[in-house]
């Protein structure tokens, strides 16, 4: 099981699609208890610092998404594993790349 950590692209993210600016977002937090600021929101954005466990609920309602929206990884990232050459690809380029340096025309992988 992998473990997530809050990903901050996300909390910009949100931010965004909700139409807020940061101390927009920081005073919808003070308006639900969580001492927040622009600042803290900036900071959380972009990975500096994270909030509080107890703060990633609230910050989730105040953004209108849920938790584990927050956790997902952004879809760079998902485009970028997808196109990554698997064990065998890197195998065969490698086994290829030996044989030219050899001067053989190497065999197919198996």
């Amino acid at each position: 099981m992998q473990v997530r950590s809050l990903n901050p692209a996300r909390i910009y993210q949100a931010r965004l699609r909700a139409k807020l600016t940061q101390d927009e977002l920081a005073h919808r937090l003070r308006d639900r208890g969580i001492k927040a600021s622009a600042r803290y929101i900036n900071r959380w954005e972009k990975g500096v610092n994270a909030p509080r466990a107890d703060v990633i609920p609230v910050l989730a309602e105040a953004l209108e998404v849920s938790i584990s929206e927050l956790y997902q990884p952004d879809d760079a990232d998902d485009e970028e594993a997808a196109s990554m050459p698997n064990h065998r690809d890197v195998l065969e380029a490698l086994h290829y790349s030996l044989g030219l340096a050899l001067g053989k025309t190497p065999e197919r992988v198996a």
